[in-house]
């Protein structure tokens, strides 16, 4: 699952009839549970020592899609951006060489600028490059 929006909310009583009221009477917690931005909810309660603890997660669930579905949403909402800046539209090319190389730095948890591969014109064919780190 995939989502692009969280919040949670915590909440404990005595009394399980008194969470939801206690949760709807704070500014925080009501915003969470009323916001339009969610579209899914996992909801946990659990009674320890005679007190009982409730969690309410809250997310915007978005579709899974494949990679090439991907590059072609973002390519359409950059352009509609350039058009809204009264920009002309630019194409947005895929390019497998520095799609592998950001997943191995999203792996590694270190974006290096200098180690993307630039593409680069050369002698009538298209081929990478990497900058000097």
């Amino acid at each position: 699952m995939h989502f692009n929006y969280a919040a949670e909310n915590l909440a404990y009583s005595t009394e399980a009839d008194d969470l939801h009221p206690s949760l709807m009477h704070s500014p925080g917690h009501r915003a969470n549970i009323l916001d339009p931005k969610s579209n899914a909810v996992g909801i946990g309660v659990i009674n320890v020592g005679g007190k009982y603890f409730a969690t309410e997660d809250f997310a915007a669930v978005t579709e899974e899609s494949s990679v090439a579905e991907s590059e072609k949403r973002f390519a359409a909402a950059f352009n509609k951006l350039r058009a809204q800046r009264k920009m002309s539209a630019v194409p947005v090319e895929a390019d497998k060489n520095i799609a592998d190389t950001m997943c191995q730095l999203a792996a590694n948890d270190k974006l290096v600028a200098a180690s993307i591969p630039k593409a680069v014109e050369g002698h009538g064919s298209r081929c990478l490059h990497r900058q000097p780190a």
